[in-house]
């Protein structure tokens, strides 16, 4: 990977133990891991029911960077997120068609 990528994808690097970065929701959704993937694509009620709370707030007026950021996790090697917290607000933030959100991101391995 080039300079370039480390310029424009930061949290590649991977020189961190937990840093929050404002990143694409169509980019934490494009790289999620397909257990991850399902739960934000497949109906579940108890997903719902946190996705309608979120929404609430958004319909309501409240700016998507001053809800708390989800926490995901960076492979070590692959380019690829598991979702730590925020499964719901991910659902919530994709299905409003908003286009970046905060997140903290940390590296490990499953």
């Amino acid at each position: 990977m080039g300079l370039f990528t480390y310029m424009r994808k930061p949290w590649l690097r991977r020189n961190y133990k937990s840093v929050t970065f404002k990143m694409s929701v169509s980019y934490i959704l494009h790289h999620l891991g397909k257990y991850d993937l399902d739960k934000v694509y497949r109906p579940n009620d108890w997903q719902d029911a946190k996705e309608k709370k979120v929404l609430s707030w958004l319909d309501a007026g409240k700016n998507p960077f001053s809800i708390p950021p989800i926490r995901i996790v960076l492979h070590a090697q692959r380019e690829e997120f598991r979702v730590e917290d925020g499964i719901s607000r991910l659902r919530a933030f994709r299905k409003k068609g908003i286009s970046s959100i905060y997140a903290n991101v940390r590296v490990g391995e499953w």
